[in-house]
């Protein structure tokens, strides 16, 4: 068709074999290449078009001008055809989805086809294909079938046939866009399995009669009519045949939606959703002498797996083991406890098992971690939930936004307190006496304020289509982006996190103006170094001291980080906090506090 620049600039270095060889580019230039050449002969020179021509070239030749010079432009799918088949396809869906009987009478006649049509106007001579692209060979115009058409894989076969590839919810699509259709005659222009076909068409119109709604039909029906001309009148796509009708041979054009072909409408439409699904596509051929805008041959859409290094799953992976091994941690650090308050008959003081999540998750698995855990719970909370479903039978299936049950949603708010933990524990250096009681007050306001954020501002999903495509490299690389599917929300996200804070920071002004009201100070914690920062504030210490000391009982002393046993006269304290083991000796204990309440002799003194 067209010659490509590298090749006249091949042919202007290239050796004395060459017509323009040590000629210009330049147009103006006195030694401009084709100021006497053709780029035909210029083609003919460099081995891309080998003389003579055939009977195809010769007939592509005559119609559209001299080769090299034929433009060659891809037509896009016009909006409204695109907009109709979307409203069809849409209107079946939405019919398969909400009614039971559809889907029943669905099921039996569903079936997948290939069909090859033939228009009328071919009926009465032999085919020999439609590809312009090769040459055409005259023993093959035998064929009833019409010929493959053009591809952009440009390869050239014998004896290669057009064909259809659908389903029966294809041809419904069709016929939807087609009115008072005759099956029978439709049926007869299909050279393959012309009575599987018209079982087909029928069952298939049968079904629309009874389920389809008539007056979509007809709303569809004036849409199709648009359709038609835009496609016809003012693209005239169309398809061609190399033909013999007696001893010579000539080049049949049949334009798509012709009104001389209203039985073979049906098929047109079929190739003109292939069209809109990128199984064909239609290119304009512009040459001197005249223009064919063909519709070429279907080409197989390309599935690949997606490639697992750009899906961004890497970190919900991460987490998700993050969350594992937190829960197992926490689930020992539990046992563990358990086992000290069975061994020590209950006598432990249960208002610390209340914070078991909050200084257990500090101590035992430590800031960073129980943070990520944290920014987790945020991303839970700020994604909506997509459910796929299959109703009914199961013909279709799609993606439905599933509303929480309110336990879920409640539960759900709850794990926004670790990051309420965090922010507890950091500031507590600035806040220092007032955190215990702000602590506790924070942990419940943000608990509730997050539960009635997600009841009456739940996050929501949305779909944006935005097809594009951008060429890479050329001839190797093309990056497209059909859009962006979001399920979860950046804003809510912040928000989320904008809310523990804003709770933590109103909690501690509230506990810091009650106190400033009644003239009060708080009381200060305890000042061990055997207790970490939280424990110091959480921790009860009412019935725990005794003539000045402070005692801890084992199993609190386990969730900050303690681990006790008593064994041969003495009291082994091993502290995971500082990787220290101390020895207390219980005669010298017993010695220094005598008379020791029936729950302290076997608790820790919390002794420097």
């Amino acid at each position: 068709m067209q010659r490509p620049f590298a090749h006249d600039l091949m042919a202007v270095l290239s050796n004395a074999t060459s017509r323009i060889h040590g000629k210009s580019l330049v147009r103006d230039s006195p030694l401009f290449a084709y100021l006497n050449v053709t780029a035909e002969q210029s083609l003919v020179d460099g081995g891309l078009l080998l003389p003579p021509l055939g009977n195809g070239f010769s007939l592509i030749q005559r119609y559209l001008g001299p080769f090299g010079s034929v433009t060659m432009k891809r037509v896009a799918c016009p909006l409204a055809l695109r907009g109709l088949y979307k409203n069809i396809t849409l209107a079946l869906m939405e019919l398969f989805a909400s009614r039971q009987d559809a889907q029943h009478a669905m099921w039996p006649i569903y079936t997948s086809y290939t069909i090859a049509p033939r228009p009328k106007m071919w009926n009465s001579v032999a085919l020999g294909g439609g590809n312009l692209l090769c040459e055409f060979n005259p023993s093959a115009a035998t064929s009833k079938i019409p010929g493959l058409s053009f591809s952009s894989g440009g390869s050239c076969g014998l004896n290669l046939q057009e064909f259809i590839i659908g389903d029966t919810k294809t041809i419904m699509t069709a016929l939807v866009a087609v009115k008072n259709v005759s099956v029978s005659a439709v049926a007869r222009l299909e050279f393959r399995n012309p009575t599987s076909t018209l079982a087909a068409l029928e069952a298939s119109v049968a079904f629309l009669h009874t389920y389809f709604d008539p007056a979509l039909a007809t709303t569809f029906y004036t849409q199709a009519q648009i359709v038609k001309a835009v496609v016809r009148d003012q693209l005239h796509v169309q398809m061609i045949q190399f033909i013999r009708p007696n001893q010579t041979f000539s080049l049949s054009q049949m334009t798509l939606f012709g009104e001389t072909e209203v039985d073979f409408e049906v098929y047109a439409w079929l190739y003109a959703f292939d069209w809109v699904q990128g199984v064909r596509e239609v290119v304009s051929f512009q040459g001197d002498n005249g223009t064919l805008t063909l519709l070429s041959m279907a080409t197989n859409l390309l599935d690949a797996p997606v490639n697992p290094m750009e899906v961004p799953s890497n970190v919900a992976y991460y987490l998700r083991y993050l969350v594992q091994y937190i829960t197992l941690v926490m689930f020992c650090v539990a046992s563990v406890v358990c086992v000290y308050i069975i061994a020590l008959k209950g006598q432990v003081e249960a208002a610390n098992m209340m914070v078991f999540s909050r200084i257990a998750g500090l101590v035992w698995i430590g800031r960073w971690l129980i943070f990520l855990r944290a920014l987790s719970a945020v991303c839970l909370l700020a994604t909506s939930t997509l459910v796929l479903k299959r109703p009914l039978d199961g013909l279709v299936s799609y993606f439905e936004s599933v509303q929480r049950p309110w336990y879920m949603v409640i539960l759900a708010a709850g794990e926004l307190n670790w990051m309420v933990y965090i922010v507890n524990d950091v500031f507590s250096v600035a806040t220092k006496a007032f955190t215990a009681k702000y602590a506790n007050t924070s942990f419940f306001v943000t608990w509730i304020a997050s539960a009635v954020w997600v009841f009456i501002a739940p996050p929501r999903q949305s779909v944006t289509l935005d097809r594009n495509c951008t060429v890479v490299t050329v001839d190797f690389e093309v990056v497209c982006h059909s859009g962006v599917a979001e399920i979860g929300s950046v804003r809510h996200f912040c928000s989320l996190l904008a809310l523990v804070f804003g709770c933590c920071g109103l909690c501690y002004a509230a506990e810091r103006f009650r106190h400033w009201k009644h003239g009060t100070k708080p009381p200060q914690p305890h000042a061990s170094l055997l207790l970490y920062a939280a424990a110091k504030h959480q921790f009860s210490s009412t019935n725990w001291d005794h003539m000045g000391t402070r005692y801890l009982d084992k199993a609190s002393a386990v969730l900050t980080g303690i681990l006790t046993v008593e064994m041969h006269g003495a009291l082994y304290v091993f502290d995971t906090k500082s990787w220290r083991v101390y020895v207390i000796w219980i005669q010298d204990m017993n010695g220094q506090c005598s008379q020791l309440p029936m729950h302290l002799q076997h608790a820790l003194p919390l002794v420097e």
